[in-house]
């Protein structure tokens, strides 16, 4: 016996079925229980390690929260059904006390999300964090050849430093986001560079010979955070582990990420899910900020490293 399912029925087969194509996907049906016929928006029935697999799926397009009733009824119904898993899925969201008990018991609750579906009411909300890792400050020594000691200024701007006309801190912004990310945490990073030989360099546009350079950059690592929008074409939010579940074949996207957006958080180490073990067809996203040494924008990187001959790097 067979009814005609609602909107939100059908979108919440539409998911299973891309969870799973597989699977005989039916809505809208009454199965005999032991106390009669009971309703069942969305029958999947599939297998799992070879042996029949039934779900029961409940669905609630309502304006307020699903509460602890909706998950005591259906915890009540699957024992009845012998469904071998439940999912409430809901237009509005779950109360705490529905999303504690439905944890409990062991039945998903969760949200089906297709981008642009005008049925769907939820907008998932995910907090980005990001490690930001910076060169707070820095200093550069140079050592010149024994004749341009002589004309060696007094007072200089690194910014005026330049090898075959290209400002050599542009390399240098290279090299401090390599450094920083080699050793994350540091407070203090001193990179001693001696050159092959002497190689001429301009200095507030007077020709110099160097030997090589000291660079001491302070740094710190600090974690950043943002709220974006995240969207999937077909898919799932779960809300208690607040996790979006993304089909084979469908798209995912975060809304805008605005570089001026991010806050500093107060925490000294990763967050638990940039750490904790992901499970089978699972992904995260762990972002790094790096603020190295600045650049010159819009001019190109020096050859440096073909002059390189010995290097050393002290930390702390």
């Amino acid at each position: 016996m067979t009814k005609a399912g609602n909107a939100y029925q059908e979108l919440a087969a539409l998911v299973a079925k891309a969870l799973d194509p597989e699977a005989d996907i039916q809505t809208g049906q009454w199965i005999e229980g032991p106390d009669g016929d009971r309703e069942v928006d969305v029958a999947v029935r599939g297998t799992v390690d070879g042996a029949p697999h039934f779900i029961h799926i409940e669905c609630k397009d309502w304006k307020r929260p699903v509460d602890i009733q909706a998950i005591d009824n259906l915890d009540s119904k699957r024992h009845d059904l012998s469904a071998d898993a439940a999912i409430l899925y809901s237009n509005s969201g779950f109360t705490k006390n529905a999303l504690r008990k439905a944890e409990r018991v062991g039945i998903d609750a969760v949200s089906a999300i297709a981008a642009g579906n005008q049925l769907v009411r939820p907008v998932i909300e995910r907090e980005l964090v990001a490690k930001r890792l910076s060169v707070d400050s820095f200093q550069m020594t140079l050592y010149p050849s024994k004749d341009s000691e002589k004309t060696f200024p007094d007072s200089w701007d690194y910014k005026t430093l330049r090898y075959e006309g290209l400002p050599f801190v542009n390399w240098l912004a290279e090299l401090s986001a390599q450094l920083l990310q080699r050793h994350e945490g540091e407070s203090k990073i001193v990179e001693i560079i001696a050159f092959k030989k002497e190689i001429p360099f301009s200095l507030e546009g007077v020709p110099i010979l160097l030997r090589g350079f000291r660079a001491d950059m302070w740094c710190s690592r600090t974690w950043m955070s943002q709220t974006v929008r995240e969207d999937v074409s077909l898919g799932l939010y779960n809300h208690i582990t607040r996790r979006l579940t993304v089909p084979s074949k469908q798209a995912m996207s975060l809304g805008r990420i605005d570089r001026e957006a991010w806050q500093e958080i107060e925490r000294d180490d990763a967050p638990e899910e940039w750490t904790k073990p992901l499970g089978p067809g699972s992904f995260r996203l762990n972002l790094t900020i790096l603020n190295p040494v600045p650049p010159i924008e819009e001019e190109d990187t020096p050859p440096i490293d073909e002059l390189v001959g010995e290097r050393r790097t002290d930390l702390g």
